[in-house]
């Protein structure tokens, strides 16, 4: 049995979820020396694939809402950087149970599988308030996100693209809304 369900704020139709000047010149130059000394292949293998990794900012592909992605202790997390329509039409912030959904945490426990995969996360819809199981997967630029009811075969998988910069401010607060608007927490 599928069971429908909407995540309208990442698709349409999601069908089945922060005197010493001197000293310290020849401190830095110490510092620079030694890093100059270790060989490149050393610090390429401690370094992470930036290419596999979640971690960055991702707009999702209706280019409606940017997700920031990062480590949060063990596992992954993301959190709204920037809505394409903040407000409501009567120009009231958009919040979620008295937050804005600027900043609002929708990526949670993700821990990597393989490579370019992560597992055991939830994506959570403030638009609907509906939470949902889902996975990441890293293929260069584009991060596949599934969400899913159950098990992942009942879910749907969206492509997000990493950009470098949010498309603009993300409001906590109703500055910039339509004048006359009250927003009430």
């Amino acid at each position: 049995m599928i069971i429908p369900f909407r995540m309208s704020l990442f698709c349409q139709s999601w069908l089945p979820l922060p005197g010493r000047q001197a000293g310290r010149a020849m401190a830095s130059g110490l510092i620079l020396s030694a890093l100059a000394a270790v060989p490149a292949s050393a610090v390429a293998a401690t370094a992470p694939e930036t290419a596999n990794s979640p971690e960055g900012l991702w707009l999702n592909q209706k280019n409606s809402v940017a997700v920031r992605v990062a480590l949060c202790g063990t596992g992954l997390c993301g959190h709204i950087a920037w809505l394409k329509k903040p407000y409501h039409k009567d120009g009231t912030l958009k919040r979620d149970q008295g937050r804005p959904w600027c900043g609002l945490a929708i990526l949670r426990g993700f821990h990597q599988d393989g490579d370019a995969t992560w597992s055991g996360g939830t994506i959570y819809d403030p638009d609907s308030g509906n939470t949902y199981h889902s996975t990441l997967s890293v293929d260069g630029d584009t991060l596949k996100v599934r969400g899913y009811v159950l098990i992942p075969l009942f879910g749907r998988t969206l492509q997000w693209h990493r950009i470098k910069a949010p498309p603009g401010p993300c409001p906590t607060n109703n500055q910039g809304a339509l004048t006359g608007a009250t927003d009430k927490p």
